[in-house]
């Protein structure tokens, strides 16, 4: 399974809805970057609020910036025991 897709984790749950600004301000990303990743199937989908309006569990954003963490430690060690 690749470190993009969502599985497992650690988050606490949370029932806060996030809109988009506020989902671009917690990960760093561009509204474009974030709908690129949605598109691909790496980033949590948002839920309708009405029939214009979306917003993302904060769980499931919290639980999508764990797993970018893990990925990066993944990578971290895997680098570190070629030096071995």
């Amino acid at each position: 399974m690749g470190a993009c897709c969502l599985s497992g984790g650690h988050a606490m749950p949370s029932n806060n809805i996030l809109r988009l600004s506020e989902v671009s301000d917690k990960v760093g990303l561009t509204r474009s970057s974030i709908y690129r990743f949605l598109k691909t199937g790496c980033f949590p989908k948002p839920i309708n609020l009405s029939s214009r309006s979306v917003g993302w569990l904060e769980s499931e954003v919290n639980l999508w910036i764990e797993q970018r963490v893990a990925a990066r430690d993944c990578l971290k060690n895997d680098k570190g025991t070629d030096n071995e």
